[in-house]
């Protein structure tokens, strides 16, 4: 199924006047997106730490 334009400027519209940095018309919980964003900032903290073996290597 396809979202109807008019749908997702709509939305993208209400997602600005939010304040919403990134906006995604279809998700229904914004929460979700900010999990997905801890989730990413983890797996980028753990390719900064180069050099260093992961402990389930050992």
């Amino acid at each position: 199924m396809v979202m109807d334009p008019l749908a997702l400027v709509d939305g993208s519209l209400a997602g600005l006047l939010l304040g919403e940095v990134v906006c995604i018309p279809a998700l229904p919980d914004a929460a979700e997106l900010s999990t997905f964003e801890a989730a990413q900032s983890a797996v980028a903290q753990g390719l900064v730490r180069q050099g260093v073996l992961a402990e389930r290597y050992h």
